[in-house]
């Protein structure tokens, strides 16, 4: 099972792969212009969309997320460890 989550900087949209729309729309407050400012927000709001809204196994499941062109390389570095360590 694949997920998708776009990390929208006033909605967090997100879906199980291959379907026509996001299944969760959530309120975004962490993100300020595509640069996540409250990590352990974010980590809060993935944990419940992953295991709460999509699946309730996501141990297994694997995750695509969505950035702006310009995302700095120490935000996905951040969210690797997150995704590894936290979820």
């Amino acid at each position: 099972m694949e997920i998708v989550i776009d990390n929208g900087s006033y909605l967090i949209k997100a879906g199980l792969c291959g379907n026509d729309q996001p299944d969760v729309l959530k309120r975004s407050k962490g993100i300020n212009y595509g640069v996540i400012e409250d990590w352990d927000y974010m980590t809060e709001k993935w944990l419940s969309i992953i295991e709460k809204d999509l699946l309730k196994e996501a141990k297994s499941a694997k995750v695509l997320t969505i950035h702006p062109y310009n995302t700095p390389n120490v935000v996905f570095d951040k969210m690797t460890e997150i995704f590894f360590e936290s979820l």
